[in-house]
């Protein structure tokens, strides 16, 4: 479920995976900000970050609304 805690594992395992598309890396990003956002507000606004500059350097808008309600660096 996008945003849960329990999502976490899963989406470092797939940011470990071989290389993927800037936009799948931008997303992978994204959705680990969400599901750090609660319990874990630094490792979250890292990843959050670094989704967005991948989002801004691809112009994935949709991306960038998605973190948009985070509220994270």
């Amino acid at each position: 479920v996008l945003g849960h805690p329990g999502a976490v594992q899963p989406l470092r395992r797939a940011l470990a995976a071989p290389p993927r598309s800037v936009r799948h890396l931008a997303a992978v990003h994204a959705d680990l900000a969400l599901a750090l956002a609660a319990e874990h507000p630094e490792d979250a606004a890292g990843h959050a970050r670094t989704a967005r500059e991948l989002a801004e350097r691809i112009g994935s808008t949709r991306t960038q609304e998605r973190l948009a309600a985070l509220r994270l660096s």
